[in-house]
C-alpha cells in the first residue's frame, strides 16, 4: 500500500490513520502567500491560540522500515500529528475536492471541500514552541506542483525532526531524525499512524 487511506467513524468523525509508506523525492522552492478562503469559526478560533500536547483521547505510533517500534516523547508525537494530519488535509479536501495542493496558511484558515463542508487544522503548528513546522511546494505556482514536502524541526536539543515528502498522487516517504532535523538521508518510517480526534477541524 502506498497511499494514504483515511477511515473516519462515528458520527464525532473520530480518524483512524494508518499509513504505509512509498517513494518520494526532496526540493526546495519557497512558499507563496496564499489566498485566503472561507474561514469557519471552529476552525479559526481553533487555531488561535497555542497549546501543548496531544489532543484529548488521541495516540500515535510508528516504526522504521524494518518493524522496529520508535518511542517518540510526547512532543515528538505532537509534531508527527501534525506532519501527518497536514499531509491528510492535503489529501482531502485539497486534492479530492479542490484538485490543488493548498498552503499552510489556507489549511489554518479553512478549507472549503464536500459541499458544506469545510476543513482544517484545530491548532497553528507555527505557534507551537518545541518546533518550527514548514510546507515547501517543488515547483510553482505552489497549487498544481507536481511535489511538496512538510517538516517539523525541533526548536530545542534532544527532539528528533520530521520530514514528509509526496507527488500529487501520494506517492510518499517519511523520514525520521532521533538527533534534530531529519532529511532524505535519514530513517524511513515504516507503518505509522495515529487514533482520535488529531488536529483536524471538520
Amino acid at each position: 500500500m502506498t497511499k494514504s487511506e483515511v477511515c473516519a467513524t462515528s458520527k464525532n468523525a473520530r480518524v483512524s490513520i494508518w499509513i504505509l509508506a512509498g517513494l518520494g523525492v526532496c526540493a526546495w522552492i519557497a512558499d507563496p502567500p496564499a489566498a485566503r478562503t472561507a474561514q469557519s469559526n471552529a476552525v479559526r478560533e481553533g487555531a488561535s491560540a497555542s497549546q501543548s500536547g496531544l489532543p484529548a483521547e488521541t495516540t500515535v505510533d510508528a516504526q522504521y522500515a524494518d518493524g522496529t517500534p520508535i518511542p517518540f516523547k510526547v512532543p515528538e508525537q505532537v509534531a508527527f500529528l501534525f506532519v501527518q494530519d497536514i499531509k491528510s488535509l492535503q489529501k482531502d479536501p485539497c486534492m479530492r475536492y479542490l484538485e490543488r495542493l493548498c498552503s499552510l496558511d489556507e489549511l489554518v484558515q479553512g478549507v472549503k471541500g464536500k459541499p458544506g463542508g469545510q476543513k482544517g487544522l484545530k491548532r497553528d503548528p507555527r505557534r507551537e514552541t518545541d518546533y518550527s513546522y514548514q510546507v515547501t511546494f517543488f515547483g510553482e505556482p505552489y497549487q498544481t506542483s507536481a511535489r511538496y514536502q512538510v517538516e517539523a524541526i525541533p526548536r530545542r536539543p534532544g527532539l528528533g525532526g520530521f520530514l514528509f515528502i509526496s507527488d500529487r498522487r501520494g506517492f510518499s516517504n517519511f523520514y525520521y531524525n532521533a538527533n534534530g532535523a531529519a532529511t532524505t538521508t535519514d530513517k524511513k518510517l515504516g507503518a505509522y499512524g495515529s487514533t482520535g480526534d488529531g488536529f483536524i477541524a471538520r
